[in-house]
């Protein structure tokens, strides 16, 4: 006997939505001050959210092999971007606005082109993050690590809305070194 469409699809997993994406700092940038740290400690206070998220990616380059006649595809090697791009929903605490002028600050004073200063180093201005999304019962259900991060373009956009209503958006494009995603 065919087994029925409801049999057949049963088992099928939930489809994963895109209910909360957060933010969290894991690392600060070395040259970080203690009072930005004040600011947005490490752990529950340090979490942010995003409304959108362009997740990393990969891909790989395809060589061809011609042997005896015959042409192969193989792959060859896997490269990501090594950059994604974030649009925050900023609060009224400024989390994302005080994050972003302190990491601008800390490259700004930091003159590391033709440096002769000893105590430089790229770690000072890099800081590990975590973004999780969660479903919709607050459980995490995809989450990736980034390592070697820094913000290579802000924008701060503009106010979305009318009459009092606005909304403050700022698109972020980061760059990092590795993730993983599990």
């Amino acid at each position: 006997m065919k087994p029925k469409l409801q049999e057949l699809t049963q088992n099928l997993d939930q489809v994963l939505h895109t209910n909360d994406w957060i933010l969290e700092i894991i690392r600060w940038p070395r040259a970080f001050s203690s009072e930005l740290s004040q600011l947005l400690p490490l752990g529950q206070k340090s979490l942010i959210r995003l409304i959108s998220i362009d997740l990393p990616k990969w891909e790989v380059a395809p060589i061809q092999v011609l042997h005896r006649g015959y042409i192969f595809q193989l792959p060859s090697i896997w490269d990501t971007p090594r950059s994604l791009t974030t649009l925050f929903l900023e609060t009224m605490d400024k989390p994302v606005f005080k994050l972003l002028e302190a990491w601008r600050e800390i490259v700004a004073q930091t003159s590391w082109a033709g440096s002769s200063d000893k105590d430089f180093k790229i770690s000072n201005i890099k800081a590990d993050l975590k973004i999780t999304l969660y479903n919709r019962q607050q459980n995490p259900v995809l989450e990736y690590k980034l390592y070697g991060v820094f913000p290579t373009s802000v924008d701060f956009g503009q106010l979305v809305g009318d009459k009092g209503a606005d909304i403050f958006r700022i698109n972020v494009t980061w760059s990092y070194d590795y993730y993983f995603a599990k």
